[in-house]
């Protein structure tokens, strides 16, 4: 006997249901206190889910900047209202000159515990000693290693990089070029140098099986970071409704976090065999290097290669990722890169051969970073219009009143997007064009001094690195890591794409995780000179 129930009869229940629900959005609307923040338009449970429209979220915020102004609310789901922050005035009061009430970011994954996030993961971490202690290190190694070292494992990075570029350019029959993996290398080189004080090559890299398991690792354990497409973060009561799916995903955040952590240690294996074989002498300059030096440092050798690999971790995905955008910029605007191999040209000349390697310019000196200054601009430029992090998190540890008498709660989250700050026409004139120049001073030619910017965003002229108390701790390595690699490129060969078609589709950016990653259409290399002395 068939067991049905006639549509019929379930209608009037189901009308009945649409009815109570409205009633009881009405009713909460009435009883609700108008909210001081300009909202976004939402909708029963989905909240403002159903206007999030397209790939980039980033840029989209920026838009609705225009609409709702410099903070509005933004609800996903059933989950607690965010306020975006999209405006430089107020993001520099927030997070800069208030930045102790703003200090704590904001993990919304339910697998957090299994990532095992407040052990090792320092950037998501809130200022305790362990990330306090791995900041200080990381100035400390970075400013040796660039001050005292002259950024010897930078500049052996780029030379493995231009070695490999100029063996594709000769040979015809060789494979495609992984772009993205070949600045893998080199920027990985330059990562464990940093993080472990090894004087690899690239061909030691590759050869390092403890290195190849950490470059592999990175990008899977980053994919857990990737918000947008988490449901349970907009509907958290889905980590109980999908128990399968959530019991899953925790083994899964289990084994990338196992992962990670024994290729920490294996590498800092290799580097206590060093210390023992031929003494801390034998080390770069490094956070491994300080570590072992200091007596005074008390941490266990399981914190130490924690705080070594974090470092190598930070530094390698988002570097990797700012001098794929930069060979791209390279091809997309190609007037710029006609100026900047003027630039570099000019300078090459003037280098002292000692100063050179492998007959490349070295640019080492202070003086020569500024003499370079089209080139600091283009760099300053790229992170502007295209931000490795257009989203970044905060928590309100404590209420914090605005200058417009407005409050925000403590526990509030708050997103802060440099995609739409980078962007906000207080700072820049004609924001969405791509123009090095804003950065130049137009009557000397020379760059600009931050304190005549309008904005005199402390360290940076964008704010692509960060703010306040919670700014990229390794932004002075990324940046002189990235000048390296792009003054030498330029300098030895002109970077196209494949087919004039490719200008259309230009460089695009998708959010994966925590960070932009740019799809580029496939670039060629040209030698600009004889290379055949690297």
């Amino acid at each position: 006997m068939s067991h049905w129930i006639p549509a019929n009869s379930i209608l009037p229940y189901i009308q009945t249901l649409g009815l109570l629900v409205t009633l009881c959005v009405i009713i909460r609307k009435l009883r609700a206190q108008p909210s001081p923040w300009a909202a976004l338009p939402r909708i029963p449970i989905l909240g403002t889910l159903p206007y999030v429209t397209g790939p980039n979220f980033p840029l989209q915020c920026s838009g609705w900047r225009r609409k709702y102004g410099q903070i509005y609310s933004y609800k996903p789901g059933l989950a607690q209202e965010i306020l975006v922050v999209c405006g430089a005035r107020l993001a520099r009061e927030l997070f800069i000159t208030n930045s102790q009430s703003f200090q704590h970011r904001h993990c919304p994954f339910f697998y957090a515990r299994e990532l095992k996030l407040e052990d090792h993961f320092t950037p998501l971490l809130d200022s305790s000693p362990a990330i306090q202690t791995q900041r200080r290190l990381i100035y400390q190694a970075i400013k040796a290693s660039i001050t005292r070292g002259k950024g010897a494992a930078v500049h052996r990075a780029s030379l493995g990089l231009l070695q490999t570029l100029r063996s594709h350019a000769n040979d015809r029959r060789s494979p495609v070029l992984d772009l993205q993996q070949v600045i893998a290398d080199a920027v990985g080189l330059s990562a464990l140098s940093l993080s472990y004080g090894f004087d690899w090559t690239i061909k030691d890299l590759r050869a390092c099986r403890e290195a190849a398991v950490l470059f592999a690792e990175v990008p899977k354990y980053f994919a857990f970071f990737n918000w947008i497409n988490e449901p349970s973060v907009a509907f958290p009561f889905l980590t109980r409704l999908l128990g399968t799916r959530t019991q899953r995903i925790r083994e899964s955040a289990t084994q990338a976090a196992q992962n990670l952590l024994e290729s920490y240690q294996g590498l800092f294996a290799l580097t206590m065999e060093k210390v023992r074989n031929e003494g801390v002498g034998s080390l770069d300059d490094s956070v491994a290097r300080i570590l072992l030096s200091d007596d005074d440092e008390d941490i266990p050798v399981y914190r130490q290669s924690i705080l070594c690999g974090s470092a190598a971790t930070a530094a390698f995905s988002t570097t990797a990722g700012t001098v794929h955008l930069l060979v791209g910029c390279l091809a997309a605007y190609p007037e710029w890169q006609t100026k900047l191999q003027s630039e570099v040209d000019r300078l090459a000349k003037t280098q002292d051969p000692l100063n050179s390697s492998n007959g490349l310019p070295g640019f080492v000196s202070d003086k020569d970073h500024e003499d370079a200054c089209l080139t600091w601009a283009f760099i300053d430029e790229a992170l502007r219009y295209y931000p490795i992090f257009p989203i970044n998190t905060r928590v309100a540890n404590q209420d914090y009143t605005l200058h417009d008498g407005r409050t925000i709660k403590t526990g509030q989250i708050l997103f802060t997007v440099p995609a739409a700050i980078n962007r906000d026409p207080e700072l820049y004139e004609d924001p969405d064009t791509f123009d090095p120049t804003r950065f130049l001073n137009n009557d000397t030619g020379s760059a600009k001094l931050e304190k005549g910017m309008k904005l005199n965003w402390p360290k940076y002229r964008h704010v692509s690195f960060g703010s306040g108390r919670r700014s990229c701790p390794g932004s002075e390595l990324a940046e002189y890591s990235v000048f390296v690699l792009l003054t030498q490129l330029v300098h030895c060969f002109e970077v196209k794409y494949e087919d004039d078609a490719s200008h259309a589709i230009g460089i695009r950016p998708e959010l994966v995780g925590l960070e932009n990653h740019f799809s580029i259409p496939k670039i060629k290399f040209i030698p600009r000179r004889d290379l055949s002395h690297l």
